[in-house]
């Protein structure tokens, strides 16, 4: 569990750090294990400012946004996680975010942000993601903007892939 949730804890805060408080949907599931050992293994990863986090552990035997971006976007490539969809290439953040912004014409204000190796989700409004985005997008890792009800995404993989695909 620890290399699912640790690095994703530096970005929370960092993300934090900028002024922004993130609503984070679930940190953890209990999945088929003891839930009073998943929370003490969590527990042992957090710092005094992260223990609020605790009560983000849910008691599921998956992760249901995990679950619903390999339902409604699935990986392409057995490999690694790929989407479907036009790609392109862009070492820039802030431009091609932009970008798939603008060509999905995206209305809604805020959407669920994930990395799918790492367990939590969080929800964040679109002028803190424009804010913050140099945290969101820094870790070297895949990076997933989804709509609250799984209407779009925008996918940003380790290879500075872009794929922006609304179903």
């Amino acid at each position: 569990m620890k290399c699912h949730l640790t690095p994703w804890l530096r970005i929370y805060d960092e993300i934090v750090h900028a002024g922004i408080q993130p609503d984070v949907k679930y940190l953890a599931a209990a999945f088929d294990h003891d839930p009073e050992l998943v929370l003490q293994a969590v527990e042992e990863q957090l710092n005094a400012s992260q223990n609020h986090l605790l009560e983000k552990i849910i008691q599921e035997k998956s992760l249901p946004v995990h679950g619903k971006l390999d339902d409604y976007y699935p990986t392409v490539n057995p490999i690694r996680y790929l989407l479907d969809g036009k790609s392109f290439i862009s070492e820039d953040v802030l431009p091609p975010l932009k970008k798939c912004i603008e060509d999905l014409q995206i209305t809604e204000t805020g959407c669920m942000v994930l990395y799918p190796v790492y367990t939590p989700v969080m929800e964040l409004e679109f002028s803190d993601i424009l804010t913050a985005y140099d945290q969101i997008f820094e870790p070297m890792t895949d990076v997933c903007l989804i709509a609250l009800d799984y209407s779009w995404i925008i996918f940003r993989s380790l290879e500075d892939e872009w794929v922006c695909v609304r179903r």
